[in-house]
């Protein structure tokens, strides 16, 4: 994670529309329960941010494998998000996989997701395999299929897709250069 901007708790500070609107969907499933199921997510309802989306099931691990308490594995991870890491982690383990920011920050949000059943919302910058820096807010929504504990998170991040198309059509040194 370069240059992360985390706004904590409340989405007041968020731009981003698509963030909006997953976490007024995730807080209409939600009611006055601490989180609302994975089963209960209808994509019908949210198509326009699937590709922004990924979710993740919190595993919890034996004791003494040698392993943390629970990992994070990437149940479902959509378009944008496998475009930005420029690969697929979809059914990885975060520890299985290595973003080029590093996973040490992502890790410790996920934890504070699943301990406290917290949302976490933040803004961070990207920096692809070919040094291209892209900034994005994202959002962590808790997921829990027994109304006590959490069981899995609901992610987005929204991308300023502006910089990668003009990357992709006109080259990096382009771009660099302000051309």
């Amino acid at each position: 994670m370069t240059g992360a901007t985390f706004y904590g708790t409340d989405p007041a500070p968020v731009g981003s529309a698509k963030i909006a609107t997953l976490y007024a969907y995730w807080t209409s499933l939600r009611g006055g329960r601490m989180a609302p199921s994975r089963l209960e997510i209808d994509p019908r309802a949210i198509v326009p941010i699937l590709p922004n989306l990924f979710i993740c099931d919190v595993v919890e691990t034996p004791p003494g494998s040698g392993l943390p308490h629970w990992r994070i594995h990437y149940r479902l991870v959509g378009t944008a998000c496998v475009r930005a890491a420029n690969f697929d982690f979809t059914g990885r383990f975060l520890d299985e996989v290595v973003f080029n920011d590093g996973n040490d920050g992502w890790q410790a949000l996920h934890d504070l997701v699943t301990v406290h059943a917290h949302t976490i919302f933040g803004r961070t910058t990207h920096r692809r395999d070919d040094g291209l820096e892209c900034p994005f807010e994202f959002a962590m929504l808790p997921l829990s299929d027994d109304g006590r504990t959490v069981s899995g998170h609901l992610c987005i991040e929204d991308y300023d897709w502006t910089d990668i198309v003009q990357h992709d059509r006109f080259g990096a040194s382009r771009l660099r250069r302000g051309e």
